[in-house]
């Protein structure tokens, strides 16, 4: 009998107390394992949209040069928020259209219908919306920093603000034609925090018919996006000037604003700087900014070398010879561990994407 209560203990199931203890480290072992792949479900997410918004700007980059590869320049903003230009009629297999003199023919295309003579504007338009205003004031890493240098040039005052590039086509007399485009990505551009505004002019929201205005003499600025009108007020995000350089940059050693290339002593002139030679760091990169156009007499103040407008042929090729420098700057995609996927890390510098396109010898 006793022996029979022996076997009879060694094989009888669990106690209440020890199912319950065995229960509850199972349910720990399977939320930490949850939590681990929901963890991991998360940061995928989050990689995935880090990397949507990376292409995202590398689309509308490369859509703004496929476009502006084979454009005859029209008018440039002296701080390089926007740019006025023409582009070729599209002939058959591929081709342009030429006129009776063996000419390249510029115009709109808006669909189907074509507009001799009409011309596109690419305009960068800033967002209402608070997260994409950047003061480096603002962006503390430490409770004891004074914020963020985030274009690294040694100072924590700049302000920056996102937006978006528009494409509008006029006509030759300067009437909208067809939708307006947008280009994908967002973009940043620098703001003058110490010269705001007075102006009670309302905010433009979206903007519309100002890029007539070039923008060194505006007072307002248009924004939109789905931004607090209050917040708008309160930021001035509406009433910052440009500084530095823009999107849109074609320099010549007479221009004006953003255009002006680096003023360098000319000891042997011979036209380029070398080695020995001093030079004005006029925006204060680190490097010489040599100009993008053969020197010309820019009679009109658009920024433009035109037809009737003389010029130095300083390669004596025969032709003007300019180019565009296009500058992107864009948010550096990135995170920290104590950041929701939802919030960006402010302290990633941001980073500048540029190029050249030399435009199309058609005078």
């Amino acid at each position: 009998m006793d022996h029979t209560k022996q076997i009879l203990a060694r094989t009888r199931g669990t106690t209440m107390l020890e199912l319950t203890i065995t229960l509850g480290i199972t349910t720990v072992i399977l939320l930490t394992l949850y939590g681990f792949l929901m963890t991991q479900a998360l940061v995928s997410v989050e990689e995935n949209s880090e990397l949507s918004t990376q292409n995202s700007v590398r689309q509308g980059a490369q859509q703004l040069f496929d476009e502006l590869e084979m454009c005859k320049p029209k008018r440039l903003d002296s701080m390089g928020a926007w740019f006025e230009y023409y582009l070729p009629k599209a002939g058959a297999n591929g081709g342009f259209e030429l006129d009776a003199t063996g000419n390249l023919i510029y115009g709109v295309l808006d669909g189907t219908t074509w507009y001799p003579n009409g011309f596109y504007c690419v305009t960068f338009v800033r967002s209402n919306e608070a997260q994409d205003y950047l003061a480096e004031a603002d962006l503390h890493l430490s409770n004891d920093d004074i914020g963020t240098d985030l274009n690294g040039n040694g100072t924590f005052t700049d302000v920056f603000i996102g937006g978006w590039l528009t494409v509008t086509s006029f006509d030759s007399t300067g009437m909208t034609v067809g939708a307006q485009r947008f280009l994908t990505g967002k973009f940043f551009m620098q703001l003058d925090p110490a010269a705001t505004s007075t102006s009670t002019a309302p905010i433009t929201n979206p903007a519309q018919n100002y890029t007539n205005v070039d923008s060194m003499n505006l007072t307002v600025f248009p924004t939109m996006g789905n931004g607090d009108p209050a917040a708008v007020t309160a930021l001035r995000i509406d009433r910052m000037p440009y500084k530095g350089l823009g999107v849109f940059l074609m320099r010549q050693l007479n221009g004006v604003g953003a255009q002006k290339a680096d003023a360098f002593i000319d000891t042997n002139s011979n036209g380029i700087l070398d080695s020995l030679e001093i030079w004005t760091d006029t925006n204060i990169n680190g490097f010489y900014d040599e100009w993008d156009s053969e020197p010309f007499t820019d009679s009109n103040g658009n920024n433009i070398r035109d037809p009737i407008e003389t010029y130095v042929d300083s390669n004596h090729n025969g032709k003007y010879d300019c180019r565009m420098t296009l500058q992107f700057i864009t948010f550096k995609t990135g995170r920290t561990v104590t950041e929701s996927g939802d919030t960006r890390d402010k302290s990633i510098q941001l980073k500048f994407l540029r190029t050249k396109v030399r435009f199309k010898n058609t005078n």
